[in-house]
């Protein structure tokens, strides 16, 4: 579940809200970022918005518009940390195992 499709939906809500200071994020550029169809993007953000992370609004010509919460960042950043500590302990194995085979 780390490195799904649910978390990167979070993230780029996260890295659009804080580096690019967008308070609304628009479906149609969601959709592009995690290549699924609307349909998939708009299930993506029901799971988010029944845990609280996210508000979806609707924009004229019914298409959404998402905005990252403050439950939202804490759960990005939750997240983020167990991304990157899987990633430095795949490392570590990695090292280990080219290390053994050399020696």
């Amino acid at each position: 579940m780390l490195l799904s499709k649910k978390n990167k939906f979070l993230k780029v809500l996260f890295l659009k809200h804080h580096f690019l200071q967008e308070k609304i994020v628009k479906g149609s550029i969601l959709e592009l970022e995690l290549k699924c169809n609307y349909k998939k993007v708009h299930e993506i953000a029901k799971y988010w918005e029944v845990q609280g992370c996210i508000v979806s609004r609707s924009e004229r010509g019914g298409n959404l518009e998402y905005q990252i919460t403050s439950l939202g960042e804490l759960a990005y950043e939750k997240i983020s940390k167990q991304e990157k500590s899987i990633k430095l302990f795949l490392v570590i194995v990695t090292f280990c195992i080219c290390v053994y085979f050399f020696i």
